[in-house]
């Protein structure tokens, strides 16, 4: 259980006296403790290879804990006896955990023996990597053009991972198809030439981020429009009503379709789960009295 008696634990006003709990069997300081900037992936601290002495008598159950006793477990990461003698993997996104924080590890060994290791967590602030300057968001060009921007220096501020950046889909929107990311240069490549890209807008967003972090980013959301009127492809292409017959399928799910009309079959083939949904019925379509989808 938690304490929050300040008579508890290493640490002391001025770092320099130590309060050992009196009913611990052992206490030990973990070096200088562990500088993480927050929001980067798990960092790993091995109590083993500080003190084997120490994690081999903490058990299983072992408590991380700040100083006033509340739970470390989750706001700064984890705690795992069963990797390389305890490891503790410190990793949050949270503000709140900025600072340093002064945390103890209480477990018991299989006799009994209360064992107290006190780690420093300084987490650091971190901020997403950003462009040199200000960058493009929103072009216009017409169909048969190439457009090709560069975009600016990607820098970290902190210098403490390195800046990376990806290209992906709009959540709803058209994603242009027409785009291309040139990874050596850091160039973006536009180049619509379809009729099908006339008069239509499209959307992107381009992500920059830490190389070890999932959380430390920032999306930038871009949109391209293409100049023209939008072509329907009801009035553009001569479409032809075409029907079909579907013979018995046999026992081993073997059937024909006849065609009213010449097809690519080769079309047919490579687009048949575009084109069809196929549904079947199984022995127990009493019971439960509807189709099922074939996967």
């Amino acid at each position: 259980m938690g304490y929050s008696s300040k008579y508890s634990g290493s640490f002391d006003l001025t770092d320099t006296i130590k309060y050992p709990k009196m009913c611990a069997d052992l206490s030990l300081n973990l070096t200088n403790g562990v500088k993480y900037y927050r929001g980067r992936n798990e960092l790993p601290y091995y109590v083993g290879q500080q003190s084997k002495g120490a994690s081999a008598r903490l058990g299983d159950d072992a408590t991380w804990l700040f100083q006033n006793g509340t739970n470390a477990q989750g706001l700064l990461g984890r705690f795992d006896p069963n990797v390389r003698s305890g490891t503790f993997y410190v990793q949050t996104d949270s503000q709140k955990a900025e600072g340093n924080q002064r945390t103890i590890l209480r477990g018991c060994s299989s006799y009994g023996e209360l064992s107290e290791l006190y780690l420093h967590v300084n987490v650091e602030k971190n901020t997403y990597p950003d462009f040199e300057k200000e960058i493009e968001t929103s072009w216009n060009l017409n169909r048969g053009e190439t457009l090709k921007y560069r975009l600016p220096k990607l820098v970290d501020e902190e210098k403490n991972d390195i800046p990376e950046l990806y290209i992906n889909a709009m959540a709803d929107q058209e994603y242009p198809p027409f785009l291309s990311y040139e990874n050596s240069t850091q160039t973006l490549i536009f180049k619509p030439d379809s009729i099908w890209h006339q008069g239509k807008t499209f959307y992107f967003r381009i992500i920059v981020k830490e190389k070890n972090s999932d959380t430390v980013l920032y999306p930038y959301y871009c949109n391209v429009k293409v100049q023209g009127i939008k072509v329907d492809p009801e009035e553009y292409l001569n479409f032809t009503d075409i029907s079909f017959d579907m013979g018995t399928i046999d026992r081993y799910g073997r059937g024909t379709l006849k065609w009213s009309q010449p097809v690519n079959l080769t079309f047919v083939r490579e687009y048949w789960n575009d084109i069809f949904d196929v549904y079947v019925k199984n022995v127990t379509f009493r019971d439960h009295n509807t189709t099922m989808p074939l996967k």
